[in-house]
């Protein structure tokens, strides 16, 4: 049941990195909003049409579809407009690194409130990556100028927040239906809707940007978003919270392993070098544990 755990958060951690480099591409021809809600739409038709063969019909009237719904809520909705508005306010650098703490807050949740344990192997490990993500995320000279008030910390911590919350809440959700493919159909036809409005409500206030070739790779998009979510569902729902949200946070080395060898938009550095060397490390610690 591990090996299926840390094979799946480490292909959840693959399929975000490579998210990163389809939206890049999607970005440049529709705006985030409209992206947003045609990815997660995409997800969640796609696995409607599934639902006869892996869903009882019964499960949507339990507690567990509740705990999903409201997951759906909190990622990808909320997760994902907080995501945006910091990167207005604070900007992309902080926002990756403040991003970093994700796994923190859902190990930490996880300890607390599902009895997981942590032994010092394993928080030593979360050290490593944690140090390694912030590297690779602020960049040269280790720091950010600040142009903005302290309280706008709250939007990229608030992102975190909302990332590292859903998984524990998520686990607690398999207590009852251990399925990772209704956890996932759950939470993207809730986020689907919440993305939507949020696309009218854009819309109300300003013209969108938009175009085809923008919305097929945001369609692209959904299929490659729904594999990272749907892998970190399994990764959750077969192996502890403690090892599935730092593995599936291993995805700005999958982002750079990528770019490098496949989209020839990164060029390697010593800075990328460290990460990948703490990260690996961490990721050996942790599963090793």
């Amino acid at each position: 049941m591990e090996l299926i755990a840390i094979g799946a958060g480490l292909a959840s951690g693959l399929f975000f990195g490579l998210t990163s480099h389809v939206q890049k591409v999607a970005v440049a021809g529709s705006e985030v909003s409209v992206g947003a809600f045609i990815s997660v739409a995409t997800l969640a038709g796609l696995l409607w049409i599934a639902v006869p063969f892996f869903i009882d019909m019964s499960w949507f009237g339990t507690r567990a579809a509740l705990i999903f719904a409201a997951c759906g809520l909190i990622f990808p909705s909320a997760s994902q407009r907080l995501q945006v508005a910091s990167v207005v306010a604070v900007g992309p650098a902080l926002t990756s690194a403040m991003g970093s703490f994700a796994p923190l807050f859902a190990v930490s949740l996880a300890v607390l409130f599902l009895g997981e344990t942590l032994n010092l192997q394993g928080g030593l490990g979360i050290a490593l990556m944690l140090a390694g993500l912030m590297i690779s995320a602020l960049g040269p000279g280790g720091g950010v100028r600040r142009s903005f008030p302290l309280i706008a910390l709250m939007l990229p911590l608030g992102a975190s927040m909302a990332r590292g919350v859903v998984q524990p809440a998520t686990k607690f959700g398999f207590a009852e239906i251990n399925s990772a493919f209704f956890a996932t159909l759950v939470m993207t036809t809730v986020a689907a809707v919440v993305l939507g409005l949020w696309m009218l409500a854009d819309r109300a206030r300003r013209p969108l940007r938009m175009t085809r070739a923008g919305n097929r790779m945001f369609v692209v998009n959904g299929f490659v978003i729904g594999g990272g979510i749907l892998t970190l569902q399994v990764s959750i729902s077969h192996g502890a919270v403690s090892l599935a949200a730092p593995l599936s946070s291993t995805t700005p080395l999958w982002t750079l392993l990528l770019g490098v060898l496949f989209f020839r938009n990164e060029t390697l550095t010593w800075r990328h070098l460290v990460m990948a060397l703490l990260v690996v490390l961490g990721v050996t610690l942790i599963v090793t544990r």
